[in-house]
């Protein structure tokens, strides 16, 4: 899955996305505490990466 899927995924479940220096930051507003960290890659994030970026989303 690229960056842009994933970005799409967080966007309609009502995630917020903000550009950092290296790393984007991710959160809901209504859980402001937890932030999702995403990498800026323009291939296919690792599998591993992707699975802990969607859990700690709580996304499929």
């Amino acid at each position: 899955m690229t960056r842009r899927e994933v970005d799409k995924k967080l966007k309609d479940a009502g995630w917020i996305i903000e550009h950092g220096s290296k790393h984007d930051k991710a959160y809901h507003p209504s859980n402001p505490g937890n932030v999702v960290t995403l990498p800026r890659h323009r291939d296919d994030i690792p599998i591993g990466t992707l699975k802990q970026i969607l859990t700690k989303a709580g996304l499929k």
